[in-house]
């Protein structure tokens, strides 16, 4: 029977030509695409929104109060130093030194030990005044440098300068020593007054920490305190109308040192420089990383092959294989996103950052160093950080700023440590002069005023307190109101000094 031409031209329709591709894996190739092409969508809109992020954020940035920063030309000296800046005068006195050690004279130098090559043992003080062009020298810089109306730093310190402050400071205790030695003591407090100036220009400590040796000033410090207290305790008494010229001119000593937040605004200024560089990330960091990366997989892979070699020939067996793999792959990684980061943001909210970052450490040491108990802020300015997936996103670039700017703390710790060495020198010597005058020690701060100080002296450690005071059988402890139970009876601590610390005076002369 011939075969219905409709019916086999239909079934012919329905059945598939050959070669082509089932209806089941085109629908499976379509998913697939329709897949990927999502995944492709997820990346860029994630890649878009990282992008925003890391630009313009979620959270506006901390807004710095301008009141609170301070103009950079205020705190500096101008690059040309003039006759009427210290520092113009402790430059002199470096050349001085310099010059009279290379004339082939180094008598001075060797006495003073500015030069190791030079000098090979100590020698006494008294002989840095064996050179009378030098000493001459060294006293009008001394003289010039005091009378100097402006005490800014210039913005870049010079290594002469260290070596001529040193040098002004050893002539003094030089100075000091021989005027002792003729029993000119009241020449020998000048001196030291002199001495307390000059520290004042140093101080805090750690502004200068870069440009100073280990100790820096600690060490010059060290010995001007010891000398002073051990004078006032056991040396010879001075005149009520002298001992009070000294300590009007400890206190104007006290007053000349810099503020901790001028002293930290400086700090900050000088580094603005590294605060620069660690917020622009340099693209070889990365490749630097991705090549350590590439020699630590590539070693890890040595290891691997022949730990397998060993444990199939049986040669060795290791309990475990020496590999990380792909781990390595995490610090190029972190070394680029950091670097989008920081390329992604804005120069303006950088700049916005370090200066809230600046004022709200400036107001923190303001106010400590008045006597609040508010703690030196620590953490960036601002509400407080994201949670969850946010903080990932939010500007991470310049919220991390945050984390490198210099640490204000102990810039506040050298300043107090400072002004408590000279109040103690200063309450030392006043006691001393109550005790010529009464017979015996008082029994409590106050007996000072007004007879010899104008006000009891604060704590440094806790200006809203008053330095601690108690007699001890015929001999006294001074201590400061943050130093415990434990170290107020051992002294283990520098904030606390006895008079039996030193060489006591004579019988004779010993109040009780």
């Amino acid at each position: 029977m011939p075969a219905n031409p409709s019916t086999t031209s239909a079934a012919r329709a329905k059945t598939p030509a050959a070669g082509a591709p089932a209806p089941s894996r085109s629908a499976a190739r379509r998913r697939r695409r329709g897949l990927w092409r999502s995944v492709g969508a997820a990346i860029v809109l994630a890649g878009l929104f990282s992008l925003y992020g890391w630009r313009y954020g979620f959270r506006e940035l901390p807004a710095p109060d301008p009141a609170l920063i301070p103009d950079a030309t205020t705190l500096f000296a101008s690059p040309e130093l003039t006759s009427a800046n210290f520092w113009y005068h402790v430059r002199a006195a470096a050349r001085s030194v310099s010059l009279t050690a290379a004339r082939g004279n180094p008598t001075g130098a060797r006495a003073l030990g500015f030069f190791p090559r030079v000098m090979l043992a100590p020698v006494d003080p008294a002989e840095a005044l064996k050179s009378p062009e030098l000493a001459a020298d060294l006293a009008n810089h001394v003289q010039a440098a005091l009378a100097a109306p402006d005490w800014r730093p210039p913005r870049e310190l010079r290594p002469e300068d260290w070596l001529g402050l040193e040098a002004l400071f050893r002539h003094i205790l030089a100075a000091a020593e021989i005027a002792l030695e003729a029993g000119d003591t009241p020449t020998a407090y000048a001196q030291w007054v002199r001495g307390w100036h000059l520290l004042a220009a140093v101080t805090p400590a750690t502004e200068f920490a870069g440009f100073f040796d280990e100790r820096g000033p600690a060490l010059l410090a060290d010995r001007l305190t010891g000398a002073f207290r051990s004078q006032a305790l056991h040396g010879a008494s001075l005149p009520p109308e002298v001992a009070r010229e000294v300590l009007a001119g400890l206190r104007s000593a006290r007053l000349r040192a810099a503020p901790p937040a001028a002293s930290y605004a400086r700090q900050v200024f000088r580094a603005a420089g590294v605060l620069r560089l660690s917020r622009q990330a340099e693209w070889s960091r990365v490749t630097r990383a991705a090549r350590l990366a590439g020699m630590l997989i590539r070693r890890d892979t040595v290891s691997l092959f022949e730990d397998l070699v060993d444990r199939i020939s049986g040669w060795q067996r290791r309990s475990e294989p020496n590999y990380h793999g792909a781990a390595h792959l995490l610090r190029p990684l972190g070394e680029l996103v950091s670097v989008l980061q920081t390329r992604v943001a804005r120069a303006a909210d950088f700049d916005r950052m370090e200066a809230a970052c600046l004022g709200a450490q400036l107001r923190a040491l303001r106010d400590q160093s008045q006597g609040s108990t508010s703690p030196v802020a620590a953490a960036p300015p601002g509400p407080g950080p994201l949670t969850g997936w946010r903080r990932f996103w939010d500007r991470p670039a310049v919220w991390r700023l945050a984390q490198v700017f210099p640490a204000s703390q102990p810039v506040l710790a050298s300043w107090q440590q400072w002004h408590w060495e000279l109040e103690s020198c200063r309450l030392t010597l006043a006691l001393r002069v109550y005790a010529e005058i009464h017979g015996h020690w008082p029994d409590h701060l106050e007996a000072l005023v007004p007879e010899i100080l104008e006000a009891v002296p604060a704590d440094p450690f806790q200006p809203s307190e008053s330095l601690r005071y108690a007699r001890e059988d015929g001999a006294w402890r001074l201590w400061s109101a943050t130093a415990g139970e434990a170290a107020q009876r051992e002294g283990l601590t520098r904030r606390v000094i006895r008079s039996t610390d030193f060489r006591p005076p004579s019988a004779a002369n010993r109040p009780r």
